[in-house]
């Protein structure tokens, strides 16, 4: 059974069956939110891009266990 079909077959009104992902009806963009410029996703591209290497997710990861220096991250 698929969570799809679990929650179709949910006897909870409060709980919507989720929509085919292939019926998915065009949603329009409120005009009233702001849409993020052209310098800032630039900025937020570089960023991830920053952030798509596997070994700075190690790092990152490293880092977030224990305080580190260089030379420490430097070993296997």
């Amino acid at each position: 059974m698929t969570p799809n079909q679990a929650t179709a077959n949910s006897s909870d009104p409060a709980i919507a069956p989720l929509p085919d992902p292939g019926q998915r009806e065009a949603q329009e963009v409120d005009p009233q939110l702001p849409i993020v410029s052209v310098e800032k996703a630039q900025r937020m591209a570089a960023f991830f891009a920053t952030l798509s290497d596997p070994n700075r997710w190690r790092i990152i990861s490293a880092l977030a266990l224990k305080t580190m220096r260089v030379r420490d991250s430097l070993r296997p």
